[in-house]
């Protein structure tokens, strides 16, 4: 608990906390203390030394007297919450004795967020890899140290574990996952990010950049249950395939269920409700999947039929009947199918199979009137079909849309239960 005060230039800040230790087979063991620490204003040109790790200019501040160990900003944050991007100067201040698992607050998008210096700028999709690496190498040296990383202060910035499965960087995966640094707080394969969800579920969601194989393969490698389910008894495929984008994310996304599949992932599972992942693809339960026509389906049969499955038998009671978009368009089709066109059974676009009993396009979605949803005709694509396929994968590592606002405005969100996350 900390006290921060009005008036940082009459009075100090105090904090009082308490730390528990339980040893198995012996009674947990509680030390509590009370510190006392000086508050400066956060210009204060300490911060500015530590920021930019020049270690030296800031020894000299510390032997003039003209700073401390234990100098604090105004929202509570420590030294240490300004070395984050600096390795040398963040293991000097743990040499020191600074608290890697205090608790300070920091602005972020006009908003204040209380966290650990090891939650700091974990924003890491967004981050050039040369400072990420210094970044991870500071999150490494508080790891060593016993910085907590399931802290989540107040329920709003999530705690580093959660934080990293957002921005999806495999580097990163690698040092929190690390069970040398991280395995006597949480085991990858059972520790719930979020809602239930593992760490693998839990980046299957695809938050931010979304998820792609690399990410996928370092978490597996890193000991993540592939058959993990969620409070609904949701897989990570169940997960995955009703979090579809479409657009520049088709050969991510295929790459993706391509290798969770290749690498043991039960294509039949079942979650709680008896619902099966290719019920998921086939009859988009999900609603982000309006404006992405038959993907998910069209996705789901090519990987399956890529992996060794005979599709007709998960088709059988799902007819295929083309569904195309701005967002999905035939091009993308024969993305989808590329180099095995032979092997489609419905290149063509004639519904199939045709004694199917459903229509997995419409059956349980109702689509947009304005949502260029006609299959388009040979004349219809024109130069643009050709072109596509070069401005999907030019646009694989940033999404961007026509109106430069994120491909999800104006969408409507339905209450769909296990499936509404």
């Amino acid at each position: 608990m900390t006290f921060i005060p009005n008036n940082p230039q009459r009075h100090h800040m105090f904090v009082a906390s308490t730390f528990q230790e339980e040893v198995w087979k012996c009674p947990i063991q509680a030390i509590s203390r009370l510190e006392v620490y000086r508050v400066i204003p956060a210009e204060s040109h300490v911060f500015t030394l530590v920021r930019e790790g020049r270690l030296q200019e800031f020894r000299e501040m510390l032997q003039r007297g003209e700073a401390s160990l234990r100098d604090h900003d105004e929202n509570g944050a420590s030294l240490l919450f300004y070395s984050t991007r600096q390795p040398e100067m963040c293991k000097y201040l743990i040499a020191g004795g600074l608290d890697v698992d205090h608790v300070g607050k920091v602005e972020l998008l006009d908003h204040s967020f209380s966290m650990t210096p090891l939650q700091v700028g974990c924003n890491d999709d967004e981050i050039d890899r040369d400072t990420l690496s210094l970044i991870n190498r500071c999150r490494r040296l508080l790891l060593e140290a016993g910085a907590d990383p399931t802290i989540d202060v107040d329920g709003k910035a999530g705690s580093f574990f959660s934080a990293i499965h957002e921005s999806g960087v495999p580097e990163s995966f690698r040092i929190a996952w690390n069970p040398d640094l991280t395995g006597h707080f949480a085991s990858i394969s059972s520790y719930t990010v979020w809602d239930g969800l593992t760490s693998l579920s839990a980046y299957c969601m695809g938050f931010s950049t979304g998820c792609d194989r690399d990410g996928v393969n370092a978490l597996l490698d890193l000991g993540a249950d592939i058959n993990a389910r969620d409070v609904f008894g949701r897989t990570c495929l169940h997960i995955f395939m009703s979090l579809l984008h479409g657009d520049f994310r088709i050969r991510k996304d295929y790459g993706v269920l391509e290798c969770l599949i290749e690498r043991g992932a039960d294509v039949n599972a079942q979650d709680n409700s008896g619902t099966s992942v290719s019920r998921v693809a086939y009859t988009h339960l999900y609603p982000r999947c309006r404006d992405i026509g038959s993907y998910p389906g069209d996705l789901w049969d090519s990987v399956l039929q890529s992996c060794g499955y005979n599709i007709e038998e998960y088709r059988r009671d799902k007819c295929r009947k083309a569904k195309y978009t701005k967002r999905y368009t035939r091009a993308h089709f024969e993305m989808l199918w590329e180099g095995k066109e032979h092997l489609c059974p419905y290149w063509d676009d004639e519904p199939w199979p045709p004694n199917a009993e459903g229509d997995s396009s419409t059956d349980d979605l109702e689509y947009d009137s304005d949502d260029s949803s006609n299959v388009p005709s040979d004349s219809d694509e024109g130069d643009e079909g050709s072109s596509l396929a070069e401005e999907t994968q030019e646009k694989e590592d940033g999404y961007s849309d026509e109106d430069g606002e994120g491909g999800f405005q104006g969408e409507e969100i339905h209450d769909i239960g296990a499936y509404l996350v």
